[in-house]
């Protein structure tokens, strides 16, 4: 006697998707018959790039021999994270002050410039007339960024001296009809002290009594 047995070929779901279908759609899924061997494909979008499979896997498209129920997710990235760009961060006038910052970076990085302003000189803005400073960038392309300076004004304060006393400015005397010369936001202290037997009668400033 001779039997023959058969039995039906076993299905299985392959499960093809995207980690983000925004970024890019998969093909090939479905249900198959064991043995067979199918092809998925993953497809980014405009401005997107397919990095891997959710296994590690980097072809694309992947050829699978279907043995099982399974699940391939594909991922994709922006493609400006794939590419590095050049950020310049220059002064205008390296002897008025400097920038950190600058340097080559993958897209969509955040980054920091910083500009620095030298003793005597104060940071202005930046060549695109933006003032933040410390000033985030997010990397998108190659870029220059120049930092501009500028001299900070002095002003001159003659010191008259009437009568019999003391005037001290940062601690050392001041004679009479001395200049002093001070940066603009400076604040200006100065020390009176009167001789035995006399008082400080006024203090005028630009013709103005301001203290009695």
């Amino acid at each position: 006697t001779f039997t023959a047995y058969f039995e039906a070929i076993p299905q299985y779901v392959i499960e093809a998707t995207s980690s983000n279908e925004e970024f890019g759609t998969v093909a090939g899924g479905g249900t198959y018959y064991e043995g067979t061997t199918i092809t998925i494909n993953a497809t980014p979008n405009d401005g997107y790039v397919f990095t891997s499979w959710d296994d590690g896997n980097t072809e694309n498209p992947r050829t699978i021999i279907v043995t099982e129920n399974a699940s391939y997710v594909a991922n994709f990235v922006d493609i400006l994270t794939t590419q590095t760009f050049t950020i310049t961060a220059t002064s205008s006038n390296e002897a008025y002050g400097t920038v950190t910052g600058g340097g080559t970076y993958a897209g969509w990085t955040i980054i920091e410039l910083v500009a620095t302003a030298n003793d005597g000189y104060r940071f202005v803005a930046w060549d695109d007339d933006n003032t933040e400073n410390p000033r985030q960038i997010t990397v998108l392309e190659d870029a220059t960024y120049t930092a501009i300076f500028e001299a900070i004004p002095t002003y001159d304060i003659t010191v008259n001296i009437t009568g019999n006393g003391t005037v001290t400015y940062n601690g050392e005397a001041v004679e009479n009809a001395e200049v002093i010369t001070v940066r603009e936001g400076e604040n200006v202290a100065l020390s009176m002290v009167a001789n035995a037997n006399n008082i400080i009668a006024s203090v005028i400033v630009d013709e103005t009594n301001n203290v009695t």
